[in-house]
């Protein structure tokens, strides 16, 4: 693996994704959210991310009328995680 380049096989790095939705800013909240949402095609990642469905779960809602990009997005994830 070159230096600099994260490979998805790693999922410990995916522990580092979930901690961003904790980030207090909204473009970081929305870039995660859809980072997620698309890194959960992949079944192991699917599966990794299943542990933090309750805070996507309450981003939908916390932030529909507030950031919704990031309740949409939020939603998205919610979705592919749990198809």
């Amino acid at each position: 693996m070159k230096e600099g380049k994260i490979q998805i096989y790693d999922l410990d790095k995916l522990n580092l994704i979930i901690e961003l939705l904790y980030d207090l800013e909204e473009q970081t909240r929305l870039n995660n959210v859809q980072l997620i949402a698309a890194v959960a095609e992949y079944p192991p990642a699917r599966e990794k991310f299943k542990q933090c469905l309750p805070k996507l779960e309450e981003m939908a809602k916390k932030y529909a009328k507030t950031q919704p990009l990031v309740a949409k997005h939020a939603n998205i994830a919610i979705q592919v995680i749990t198809w």
